[in-house]
């Protein structure tokens, strides 16, 4: 949490807003390979990530990017970047 107060029971920041949950979910499971996706790790997320995976056929590519465009600083968590903290008990797992 680069700076400020930790919300959710997570290490990283999670979205929150259901609309760009919706489209996060829609473009994990729309991305070919994909036949699952991990659970939050803050259970007061989860009803947002059901309720994501029941309208994730509404989503197209065009309005997924649209709407993912809108988050500032969205990067996958598993990358290091300056500023971001890996617990110690990821750093073998997140490349260098």
């Amino acid at each position: 949490m680069e700076g400020g107060q930790q919300t959710h029971a997570t290490w990283y920041e999670p979205l929150t807003n259901q609309r760009t949950i919706d489209a996060a979910v829609a473009f994990t499971l729309g991305t070919p390979g994909v036949t699952g996706i991990a659970t939050p790790a803050d259970t007061r997320l989860l009803p947002n990530l059901i309720e994501a995976e029941q309208h994730r056929a509404e989503w197209t590519p065009e309005s997924i990017d649209a709407e993912l465009s809108t988050v500032p600083h969205l990067e996958p968590p598993f990358l290091r970047h300056e500023g971001r903290v890996i617990p110690d008990w990821l750093e073998h797992i997140v490349p260098g």
